[in-house]
C-alpha cells in the first residue's frame, strides 16, 4: 500500500511539470532576399558572363596572333569549299560565296589556309582551293573596272628601271628603298627583286620565310620569273649545293615539293620560258632517279 502511495505521488509531481522552454524549437523557413542581395547577385552574375566572353577574346586574339597573315583574298567562284587538309580528299559541305573576304595564314601546294567567322559569330577555319580566289587588289581592279593610269604605269616603270640601274652600281641600299616600296604596292617584279634580294643575304629587312610569301605573291600576279624561281626552290630547296650554285643563302627550311615545282614550271614554258623547259627536265630526271 505504501508502494503504490509512493508511485501516485510522483505522477501527480510529473504531471505538474512544465515542459521546458530553454530547449528552442526548430523551425525551417525559407529565407527571403533583401533588394540588395538580389542587385548584388545580379551584378556578380553579369561579371562572371563578361568575364567569360573577355577570355573567349583573348583566346581568339592569342590564336590569331601566332598565325602570319599572307594575303587578303576574296572568293572568286559561286562557292569555295573549304576541306580539313591540303588535300582533295578532305572536302567539307561548308563552303564560302562569292565576294566574301578571306584573310589567309598558310600555303601548301594548290590551297591557302583561312580562319573566318560566319553570320552565326562561330570561327569556321580550313583550306580552301587558290583557283577559288583571287586577290583583294585584283578583286577591286575586277569590281570596279579601275587599271593603272598611263602616268602610274609610266612612273613604276622608271623606278624599275632606276632600282635596276643602281644594282649594276652596287648601289643596293637605293635599291631596297624603291623596291620596298613598290612592293608594298604589290607590283609584281618589285616583290619578285626584293624577295630575290632577301635569298641572297642582300637584303636583311626581311625575313627568308616572307621573301617565299612574295614570290608566291608575285606568282599569284601571273609573273613569270616569280614562277620559274619558285618552281626552281620546290625542287631543289633542300639540295645545299642547288642553293649555293645558285647564289642563293637560305635562312629558313623551305618546303619541298615536286609536284607543284612542274606545275609552275609548266606554266612558265606556257607563258615563253625557254630556261624553264631545260629546269623541267632535270626536275623529271631527278624524280626518275
Amino acid at each position: 500500500m505504501e508502494n503504490e502511495s509512493n508511485q501516485q505521488k510522483l505522477t501527480n509531481e510529473i504531471g505538474k511539470m512544465e515542459p521546458d522552454k530553454s530547449i528552442p524549437q526548430l523551425k525551417l523557413q525559407a529565407k527571403k532576399l533583401s533588394r540588395k542581395e538580389i542587385i548584388i547577385s545580379i551584378l556578380i552574375f553579369i561579371f562572371v558572363c563578361l568575364s567569360t566572353i573577355v577570355f573567349l577574346k583573348i583566346r581568339e586574339a592569342n590564336m590569331h596572333a601566332r598565325l602570319r597573315v599572307i594575303g587578303k583574298y576574296r572568293v572568286a567562284v559561286d562557292k569555295a569549299f573549304f576541306y580539313d587538309d591540303a588535300d582533295k580528299k578532305t572536302n567539307r559541305e561548308d563552303f564560302l560565296i562569292v565576294s566574301d573576304s578571306i584573310t589567309a595564314y598558310k600555303r601548301k601546294g594548290d590551297f591557302i589556309y583561312t580562319e573566318v567567322e560566319n553570320l552565326n559569330g562561330e570561327l569556321q577555319s580550313g583550306w580552301l582551293l587558290k583557283k577559288d580566289v583571287i586577290t583583294e587588289k585584283e578583286w577591286m581592279r575586277k569590281s570596279k573596272g579601275m587599271q593603272p593610269s598611263l602616268e602610274e604605269v609610266t612612273q613604276i616603270h622608271r623606278q624599275l628601271h632606276a632600282a635596276r640601274e643602281f644594282l649594276s652600281s652596287n648601289k643596293t641600299v637605293e635599291a631596297l628603298i624603291i623596291y620596298s616600296n613598290l612592293s608594298n604596292k604589290e607590283v609584281p617584279e618589285a616583290m619578285y627583286e626584293y624577295a630575290m634580294l632577301a635569298f641572297k643575304n642582300i637584303n636583311k629587312n626581311i625575313s627568308c620565310n616572307e621573301a617565299f610569301e612574295l614570290l608566291h605573291k608575285a606568282v599569284d600576279e601571273d609573273y613569270v620569273p616569280a614562277k620559274y624561281t619558285l618552281g626552281f626552290l620546290y625542287a631543289y630547296s633542300n639540295d645545299v649545293k642547288a642553293m649555293n650554285d645558285a647564289g642563293y643563302q637560305l635562312k629558313c627550311n623551305l618546303p619541298q615539293n615536286i609536284e607543284v615545282s612542274k606545275q609552275l614550271l609548266t606554266e612558265a614554258i606556257e607563258q615563253g620560258d625557254t630556261e624553264a623547259v631545260i629546269l623541267l627536265r632535270k626536275v623529271e630526271k631527278q624524280v626518275i632517279k
